[in-house]
């Protein structure tokens, strides 16, 4: 049973978004339903010997609304609750949070200001991307935004600490950033777009001192025709980690995007992550594996999650990869990705103290298929099946012993009806 208090919350919430409607253009309310049955033999954490598959269906539910007065204001609330079947069927304590409320204020029509519990996706979502479903991650930050034409800049900026009344400076409790600055910037053009980004992200010790890690690059796409488009990205990491280890790392991937035919899509690339090289003595002290910070989780490196979410190669990760898209029809599309993971730098295990005994550098090749139905915008169900056919370095990955299966199942059907609409220059 939920707390009355969070009853109380939820409904004032969506009231107050609909109680605008009188001053307001639009006002929407939406439901989202995502059911998500999944049969997992090494999902994110691989299976061993004797060992047993795990099943379980995983249940979320949105109400989102969104408030719109053009050029004046914009404002989104949603709450969610994300559990598995049968997981508190009998308990007292509910899952219900606020994924999104936040208002957007707008000065003219190229200048507005954002704040509240916000998503912060951008570029290709490697740094900063909405992580749907993976979580309740949010960011509390205030963004000021200037869009005029093909021009794009947003500063933000958050501050976080443990409670509303701090009134006595105490360290960060949350596993989150304690200070973040950012600032993007995006042009586009008739052959392409490129965007700079910087960001100053503090993290803060149990001393209350913070460590500043700072990562500045580009994301830049050239049409090379209305088939075929060729991406850049880079990005470099400098500051200090909270061990004061100076950060010195890198992110790099070139991309073709080429869409054959209405019917078929392939993209093929690589994307480096930069590692450590453990036998190099010259790098002590300095900290060369790269911070993803917010980046999605299966848009990039493998539906299983297996990189960069349970664990995180400190020899770095390299992935070289093809998918491929084939539309069906106007409902079915099929897709299937490759993915070939080899290390960045020199891997060893662990009981190799002479580093004589370096480990494979093919870390494993992945295959995501995935059957896609889509019925207009307001639903979908996927299908997929997920194999990752690893090597030893793999292996040490988690831990040094034999790893007997990595691949899974899993079915996802997801529904998205509009409840409501008010819209004031329409009547009836």
């Amino acid at each position: 049973m939920l707390h009355q208090t969070t009853y109380r919350s939820f409904f004032f919430g969506i009231f107050m978004l609909l109680s605008f409607n009188s001053f307001s253009q639009i006002t929407t309310v939406d439901m989202e339903l995502r059911i998500n049955p999944l049969l997992s033999y090494g999902f994110r954490d691989p299976l061993y010997a004797n060992e047993k598959p795990g099943y379980f269906t995983l249940n979320r539910t949105r109400l989102i609304a969104n408030y719109e007065q053009k050029s004046k204001l914009k404002a989104q609330l949603i709450f969610q609750d994300r559990r598995a079947w049968g997981e508190l069927n009998n308990g007292d304590q509910g899952e219900l949070s606020l994924f999104r409320g936040w208002a957007e204020l707008y000065f003219n029509e190229y200048w507005s200001l954002k704040a509240g519990r916000q998503g912060l996706v951008y570029d290709d979502q490697q740094l900063f991307g909405e992580r749907n479903w993976a979580g309740i991650l949010a960011h509390d930050a205030a963004k000021l935004k200037y869009e005029k034409g093909g021009y794009k800049f947003h500063l933000v900026v958050s501050e976080s600490a443990n409670r509303v009344n701090e009134f006595k400076r105490e360290p960060l409790q949350q596993n989150f950033y304690k200070s973040l600055q950012m600032l993007w910037a995006h042009k586009k053009w008739d052959k392409g777009k490129s965007s700079v980004l910087f960001i100053n992200k503090g993290d803060e010790k149990q001393d209350t001192t913070v460590s500043y890690q700072q990562t500045f690059g580009t994301n830049t796409s050239i049409f090379l025709s209305d088939h075929l488009t060729a991406k850049g990205i880079y990005y470099r990491q400098m500051g200090r980690n909270t061990l004061d280890e100076k950060v010195r790392a890198y992110f790099w991937s070139l991309q073709l995007l080429w869409k054959i035919n209405d019917k078929w899509r392939a993209d093929v690339g690589v994307e480096t992550i930069s590692g450590s090289d453990v036998s190099d003595g010259a790098v002590d002290g300095i900290d060369q594996v790269f911070d993803r910070h917010f980046a999605l989780l299966h848009a990039h490196l493998g539906y299983l999650d297996l990189l960069y979410v349970l664990q995180r190669p400190v020899f770095g990760i390299e992935d070289y990869y093809l998918k491929l898209q084939y539309q069906l029809n106007k409902q079915w599309a099929i897709r299937n990705h490759v993915h070939g993971f080899f290390t960045q730098k020199t891997a060893y295990a662990t009981t190799d103290t002479n580093f004589d005994a370096p480990l494979n550098t093919l870390v494993g090749v992945e295959n995501d298929f995935q059957l896609r139905y889509r019925k207009k915008d307001w639903a979908s169900l996927d299908l997929g099946y997920s194999v990752m056919f690893g090597t030893e370095t793999m292996d040490e990955l988690f831990g040094g012993r034999p790893i007997d299966k990595m691949h899974y199942f899993y079915l996802v059907l997801t529904v998205k009806p509009r409840l409501f609409v008010f819209d004031q220059n329409k009547k009836g």
